[in-house]
């Protein structure tokens, strides 16, 4: 519903393959038509020793896949989690419309959990969707602290240090150029500047 992003996805595990010990992977990605496109935001890789532990009967216990970085999406796109490996013998937590609920018994899934399809595919780039039935998990958004920050630019071939005025840095959204604003910087049209920020 807005932009915002993605630091951690959990998922839960019915069952995992120890005997072929495949890598099972997760992977955020970008649809197309509704649909999982090939273009991959970010993947993650877990042996099956990594998830074992995090195995339940009862859908209990989460398996959180923590991205690199907190990923960014758009509210004007749509994104979807893919989960893959070589095994059929490992198993997600799924509801299914008509089914009953687990550990809840007499109680049947009358509605979807959420407003998500889940597709099934046996190559990755082929899709059928089942509506019917969605997986269980649970994402989760960062939130930032805004905090000051202190830059210093050098020129190389002066010993002092360049003194900014307040708020000197201008960025333009959808643009790779970055403006600073630096008085008497000595620097000319031929020479490079680089900035490392972190």
């Amino acid at each position: 519903t807005e932009p915002c992003f993605i630091s951690r996805l959990e998922l839960f595990f019915k069952e995992i393959d120890q005997v072929t010990n495949e890598i099972i992977w997760v992977e955020l990605r970008t649809m197309v038509n509704g649909y999982p496109s090939t273009t991959v935001l970010t993947r993650k890789e877990y042996t099956p020793k990594e998830i074992v532990p995090y195995v339940s009967n009862t859908s209990a216990t989460p398996f959180s896949v923590i991205f690199d970085r907190p990923v960014f999406v758009d509210a004007n796109v749509s994104y979807c989690f893919v989960v893959g490996g070589y095994s059929p013998d490992t198993r997600l937590w799924v509801s299914r419309l008509g089914e009953e609920v687990v550990n809840m018994k007499g109680k049947t899934v009358e509605e979807p959990p959420t407003p998500f399809s889940s597709f099934r595919s046996i190559n990755g780039e082929t899709w059928n969707a089942e509506q019917y039935e969605n997986i269980k998990h649970s994402i989760y958004r960062a939130v930032f602290k805004s905090r000051s920050m202190e830059l210093k630019l050098r020129n190389v071939n002066e010993q002092e240090p360049i003194k900014l005025d307040y708020n000197p840095i201008e960025v333009e959204s959808g643009k790779n150029r970055v403006r600073v604003y630096a008085k008497n910087h000595g620097v000319t049209v031929t020479d490079r500047v680089s900035l490392s920020l972190f």
